[in-house]
């Protein structure tokens, strides 16, 4: 039995589907105390083989630090196409993974997708993207706040391909308007699109 805080869906190797992050908590007051020890716990990564089944990587991936990890981020900070990965806490250390999947997959990108709206609504907050591959597979983000107990991750789509190229890209804005984006678009760009008037 244990407790995990700052849960993170997301697709760490960039394979296309969505794999599992949970921070690995501690105690926050003498009733968890008495149930849970006060003992450190370890963060859990699960990842997706693709047909839903998740496997246990945490200390294959570097992440099997133990607590207090409480709220989470998730940002890809060196903008290398890799979802980097904060975790930090009330009481202890703020710890920074920088995803190095591309030393491992080498062929895995991904397409970022970051939106400007209009009017008050400048990040385009409630806005769809959808992307379809060659392969027939969907994926779909929604343009809002990713939030969490004591953070909160970039807004930009983040769309991991694998071996995959893109068919297709459409943007549905907060107004209703669907626009797909330039079918010349490449796996591994990073495109910006403003909300037309």
């Amino acid at each position: 039995m244990s407790i995990t805080w700052g849960t993170q869906l997301f697709d760490a190797d960039n394979d296309a589907d969505i794999d599992l992050f949970m921070a690995g908590g501690a105690p926050v007051n003498s009733f968890h105390g008495a149930l849970f020890g006060n003992r450190p716990l370890p963060n859990a990564l699960l990842v997706n083989d693709g047909t839903g089944q998740f496997t246990e990587q945490t200390a294959r991936s570097g992440l099997a630090a133990p607590g207090p990890g409480i709220g989470t981020a998730l940002v890809d900070i060196d903008r290398d196409g890799w979802l980097d990965l904060a975790v930090f806490s009330y009481r202890g250390r703020f710890r920074f993974y920088a995803n190095r999947g591309a030393r491992i997959w080498p062929k895995h990108t991904a397409l970022r997708v970051e939106l400007t709206g209009r009017g008050a609504n400048l990040r385009a907050l409630g806005a769809q993207v959808t992307l379809t591959t060659t392969h027939g597979q969907q994926q779909r983000c929604f343009n809002i706040p990713q939030p969490g107990l004591a953070g909160g991750s970039e807004v930009a789509c983040h769309f991991g391909l694998g071996l995959s190229d893109i068919q297709s890209v459409a943007i549905q804005w907060p107004n209703g308007r669907v626009d797909t984006l330039d079918p010349k678009t490449k796996r591994g760009q990073f495109v910006r699109c403003s909300q037309p008037k």
